[in-house]
């Protein structure tokens, strides 16, 4: 199993792959900060099973990722986090940021991922 961090902020990005790390012991996690390194990974591996997407981003937003994933029919779930409040189309999983390891968990369980 693994899971795919997009992520510009460095601090959130490595706080939030440490925290996974403690849950899925088991899963490889890759982390990027931005939805182009993040696309050059998922053309090259199409077996992650969890991404969590920043939604601002330097370059590519996070919905412009998450549409990408789908053109691409990958079976990939999908949070998308933002500090603000963007408009979400219908389907996406949010988590506000900051965001508790509560409300992390919570966001997991309703994108379907169960502990491997």
């Amino acid at each position: 199993m693994k899971i795919l961090i997009v992520e510009q902020e460095p601090a959130i990005r490595n706080g939030l792959k440490r925290f996974l790390a403690l849950i899925f012991k088991q899963w490889a996690i890759a982390a990027v900060d931005c939805a182009e390194e993040a696309v050059k990974i998922l053309e090259k591996d199409t077996g992650y099973d969890l991404a969590f997407i920043d939604y601002e981003m330097a370059g590519k937003d996070g919905l412009w990722l998450i549409q990408w994933i789908r053109d691409k029919q990958l079976n990939l779930a999908c949070i998308l986090m933002s500090g603000g409040l963007p408009s979400i189309p219908e389907g996406i999983i949010f988590l506000a940021k900051p965001f508790s390891w509560e409300s992390l968990g919570e966001a997991i369980v309703r994108a379907g991922v169960k502990e491997a």
